[in-house]
């Protein structure tokens, strides 16, 4: 198997080049990566749960889309090979993650579409689901513990608690929400 190059930083975000994905994780080094949030005005935000083949955070609630800026992709590639979408990209902001077993550039990307199938990736998602922003504001603000999902691609229903999301703070999907408000 071809390694995944991507490129690493110091604690100082100084460049140390394009190196193998599991030695940046091993050694706990920054890196880029990209996390997309797909709108549909009628139906909300979408949200993925992980694919169980991920060696992080498997089965786990996550982003609509995301991962690695692996050298020689572009900000459009990862969104269309997990979701199959290409449609324009708008530049968030970008965000911090720094948690032990990993730090993050997060460089984050909406998305508007109306576009009803999707071809999922199944080593990246297991599933999809659509929430509406005001559940979603709820949730992350803890106003409400739990709340049920509907699974497109297995047609299932499916109650969340924060626990089913990857280790981020709740504020940072709060951070999120409030510029997706309009």
């Amino acid at each position: 198997m071809i390694p995944e190059l991507i490129e690493a930083f110091d604690d100082s975000f100084q460049s140390l080049g394009f190196l193998d994905r599991k030695m940046v994780h091993d050694h706990q080094l920054w890196h880029k990566v990209c996390s997309y949030f797909v709108i549909n005005p009628q139906k909300g935000i979408l949200f993925h749960e992980r694919s169980p083949h991920k060696t992080k955070a498997g089965l786990i609630g996550s982003d609509s889309a995301g991962g690695h800026l692996s050298q020689g992709k572009n900000i459009q590639d990862e969104l269309s090979e997990e979701l199959g979408l290409s449609t324009p990209l708008n530049f968030l902001g970008t965000g911090i993650l720094n948690i032990p077993q990993n730090k993050e550039i997060i460089f984050l990307y909406t998305t508007v579409t109306n576009q009803e199938d999707f071809v999922i990736d199944s080593n990246e998602m297991l599933d999809i689901f659509w929430l509406d922003y005001i559940t979603a504001l709820k949730f992350f603000q803890k106003t409400i513990l739990e709340f049920e999902v509907f699974y497109i691609k297995s047609q299932t229903k499916k109650t969340l608690t924060i626990d089913s999301f990857v280790e981020k703070n709740p504020d940072w999907y709060l951070n999120i929400l409030w510029n997706l408000r309009d």
